[in-house]
C-alpha cells in the first residue's frame, strides 16, 4: 500500500486505499494538481454531505489569496451548490483575489 511521511506525524494511510470500492471526488488546481481526493461513500457517511464540508476542508488543504473568492467548479466552469451532496468526479479548486 502506498504511504505518505508527514514529517510531523509519522506515517498515515490515503482514505482513498481504504475506501477502494466507492466513487471518488478529486479537487485539483487550475493546472492539474492534485490538492485532495475524497472517497465518496466517506463523505456520505461523515454526516456532513455537502459540498461546503468539500471545500472548508480544501481550504485547510491550501494557502488562500487574501480577500479572495473561493468556489469549486465543475468540467463546465460552474460553482456547484455548496448545500448539495456532492457527486464523483474531477472538479477545481478556484481562489482568486479580491
Amino acid at each position: 500500500m502506498s504511504k505518505a511521511t508527514p514529517p510531523e506525524t509519522g506515517e498515515y494511510e490515503r482514505a482513498v486505499l481504504r475506501w477502494r470500492r466507492t466513487g471518488r471526488i478529486r479537487i485539483e488546481t487550475s493546472l492539474g494538481t492534485e490538492i485532495a481526493v475524497f472517497p465518496l461513500s466517506f463523505v456520505e457517511s461523515c454526516g456532513i454531505n455537502t459540498w461546503s464540508y468539500i471545500l472548508d476542508v480544501v481550504r485547510q488543504s491550501v494557502e488562500q489569496v487574501p480577500g479572495g473568492q473561493n468556489a469549486i467548479v465543475d468540467g463546465r466552469g460552474r460553482s456547484v451548490d455548496l448545500e448539495e451532496a456532492p457527486y464523483p468526479g474531477t472538479f477545481v479548486y478556484k481562489d482568486e483575489g479580491a
